[in-house]
């Protein structure tokens, strides 16, 4: 099948790999550019994935390069500015890796943003399209438990790493419900960074979900590095 839509990464590491891999699964994608500072990493990203064309700059390959989807595999403190600039050159779609942002005003900007250009924004959950996560929410779902009442979470590396995931699962597992509100606590104590971000070295907060339900996450006060219950 000829591809039809053409694709972008920006960011060359770990993450970018995977979106590359990913879309080569697809026939009708064509990974036609990628932007990436470091030379070496771009060559071996491109030279691996069989990459026309190659940018140090990613307003150069937005520029350049008519582009459906644009994937943002770059750390936090970027990915408001890269959708941002994406956006404004009206792709069909943004991939931006996880986690969204780092504070919510910089999470509405992008929602806005892409809002009012007609630009449908993904973020990075791809966890729950795992075989078993989507199985359990069928479960749950159909009423095999009754009705939750509390899903449980705990795991470490921060609410920015793994944190992102978990809270993700809470809602994607009781059917994605709207939230009513939040009660939290965090605890810094040492100088810990999550790439460049000053976080938390320990964290609880409480989720009510519209219709009764609750979330209860708790990062970095357990030994288990992921666990939902």
């Amino acid at each position: 099948m000829t591809a039809i839509y053409r694709a972008g990464i920006v960011g060359a590491g770990q993450i970018g790999r995977a979106h590359a891999v990913g879309y080569q699964g697809v026939d009708s994608v064509e990974i036609v550019a990628v932007t990436e500072p470091n030379d070496q990493v771009r060559g071996e990203f491109m030279e691996l994935y069989e990459i026309p064309a190659g940018y140090t700059d990613m307003k150069e390959m937005m520029d350049n390069e008519d582009l459906d989807f644009v994937s943002v595999c770059t750390w936090h403190l970027l990915h408001e500015p890269q959708t941002l600039l994406a956006a404004s050159y009206l792709p069909k779609a943004i991939i931006c890796e996880k986690p969204m942002t780092v504070g919510t005003a910089s999470a509405d900007r992008m929602i806005v943003e892409c809002e009012e250009r007609h630009v449908k924004l993904v973020i990075g959950h791809q966890r729950r399209f795992y075989h078993s996560w989507t199985r359990a929410r069928d479960l749950i779902l159909e009423g095999a438990i009754g009705a939750p009442q509390i899903v449980t979470t705990k795991s470490g590396e921060g609410l920015l790493n793994c944190g992102t995931h978990v809270i993700d699962a809470c809602r994607y597992l009781m059917g994605d419900p709207e939230t009513e509100w939040v009660m939290g606590a965090v605890e810094r104590k040492t100088d810990r960074y999550e790439r460049d971000v000053r976080v938390e070295d320990c964290c609880m907060l409480l989720i009510q979900f519209k219709g009764g339900a609750q979330a209860l996450v708790q990062s970095d006060l357990t030994p288990e590095h992921w666990a939902v219950e």
